[in-house]
């Protein structure tokens, strides 16, 4: 994750601005990202905007990102299909199942 400081609204020489912290995810982020939102997804969030808190080192604590369950949502199905605490489940696989029908379907 990219967190970094900038000076929003200064003028040419830097002043007048207003600090404002950034945080910009990075693919290598996608696992954490995963994390927090799996368990959305096996509520049958699959679609739109989250926030999530992910740590930042840079400021040491966690803070939130949004970020689109679309663009997880191979990894959440992957991760789902791993899970052996959702096996046995039958609504969750059919679910499952129509999911990742769904998703060969757009592809």
């Amino acid at each position: 994750m990219l967190c970094y400081e900038e000076n929003y609204g200064a003028d040419a020489d830097g002043n007048r601005g207003e600090k404002q912290f950034v945080v910009e995810v990075e693919q290598s982020d996608c696992d954490d990202i995963v994390e927090a939102l799996y368990e959305l997804f096996l509520e049958d969030e699959t679609t739109g905007t989250k926030t999530i808190m992910l740590y930042c080192a840079r400021v040491g604590e966690d803070v939130e990102v949004e970020v689109e369950i679309d663009d997880y949502i191979a990894e959440l199905i992957e991760r789902a299909d791993a899970d052996e605490d959702i096996k046995d489940d039958e609504d969750l696989q059919v679910w499952l199942k129509e999911l990742k029908e769904e998703q060969n379907n757009e592809q």
